[in-house]
Formats: structure tokens, C-alpha cells, sequence
């Protein structure tokens, strides 16, 4: 299709802008409010990602506390074997 003021159709936007009256580029409010609706999209996915993390660390906060404290000394320990050089329980 052709454009230019002897067909009467303008060409389509390219980049955010517009010929409108006599070929001058304007500048087309769309893309502003596209930024707007992205920044306003990702504060919002960001909101909810700090509730769910605050949310899930004091899910984990409580199971700690019910967690009942562990005595390391009566737990086994590894010790290098002296043939093969690997860590077993000793």
C-alpha cells in the first residue's frame, strides 16, 4: 500500500511516532502508557513476592521453635579411612 498526502493515508507508527499534519512526527502516548502499566505490573509482582517470603520464613520461624535442639556430641562423626582415604562414620 502507499502512503503520502496523494493517496490521503498516512504511514503506520513506527517507534512511538506518527505523521499527522503534513508529515511532522509527533510523538504517540501509547508507549507511555504501556512503561506506566509495565511499572505499575512489576510493583505489584514484587509486592507479592516480599509477602510470600515473609510468609514462608514465619512458617519457617515457627517450625524451628518446635524443633527440639540437637546434641551434636552424640552424633556420629566421619573419620578419614587410613587405606582408602575416604570419610566414614567412626
Amino acid at each position: 500500500m502507499r502512503y503520502g498526502p496523494a493517496t490521503g493515508f498516512s504511514a503506520p507508527p513506527v517507534f512511538g511516532y506518527t505523521t499527522r499534519g503534513g508529515g511532522k512526527r509527533t510523538e504517540m502516548t501509547m508507549p507511555v502508557f504501556a512503561f506506566a502499566f509495565g511499572l505499575v505490573g512489576t510493583a505489584v509482582i514484587l509486592r507479592w513476592c516480599l509477602r510470600e517470603v515473609r510468609r514462608v520464613n514465619a512458617d519457617l520461624e515457627t517450625l524451628r521453635a518446635r524443633a527440639e535442639p540437637v546434641d551434636r556430641k552424640t552424633m556420629p562423626t566421619l573419620k578419614a579411612d587410613p587405606r582408602t582415604g575416604e570419610y566414614r562414620p567412626g
